[in-house]
């Protein structure tokens, strides 16, 4: 069996696994009614105030997606990076692009960790007091911001020769063309 059906193999079954827990999420919220209506003011909160009875069910899943969908993920992905990165380390690629690489891999892993983190990490606080912690919302917000650090850290971390957006922002002009050769 070459390597890319091993590939497809592992990312199927990664799915799956993703596909199954996301449906025992919804069969527990189902089952749970994790939905509080207070007609008197027309107002409907959800995943916020909980039964114990709802607690005893959304605690375990809970901690079991935290440990099984971010702690199982950042154990394989920081292995997968540190190794690249020793790898890269040991060839022959020049140091500068040793540094950028490194860079690329060690900052993508801190953005993955500083914005998911905070959220599981309030799945596990939540079932060691068996209690929804109260700012389960604000480690929520954390998670929002993969959509602009990604982005900056690869352009950050971009090499300085390419012309765009960086280039113009930090003063460098691209394809070796100075201000002074404008004129």
């Amino acid at each position: 069996m070459n390597r890319s059906w091993l590939s497809c193999g592992i990312s199927t079954a990664l799915w799956v696994l993703v596909l199954i827990h996301l449906g025992l999420g919804l069969v527990a919220e189902g089952g749970a009614y994790f939905t509080h209506s207070t007609p008197s003011l027309n107002t409907s909160t959800c995943f916020q105030n909980f039964t114990a009875e709802q607690l005893k069910v959304l605690l375990p899943l809970r901690l079991e997606m935290a440990l099984l969908l971010f702690l199982l993920p950042l154990a394989i992905t920081a292995f997968c990076t540190l190794r690249c990165v020793a790898l890269v380390g040991r060839s022959s690629m020049p140091t500068g692009r040793k540094r950028r690489v490194a860079g690329v891999a060690c900052a993508t892993l801190a953005v993955f960790v500083v914005c998911y983190g905070p959220y599981n990490l309030s799945h596990v606080v939540g079932f060691v007091v068996q209690e929804s912690v109260t700012w389960r919302r604000e480690a929520m917000l954390s998670s929002t911001c993969n959509v602009f650090l990604e982005p900056v850290v690869m352009l950050l971390l971009s090499p300085p020769h390419l012309p765009g957006l960086a280039g113009r922002l930090c003063g460098r002009a691209g394809h070796g063309r100075t201000s002074s050769s404008r004129h």
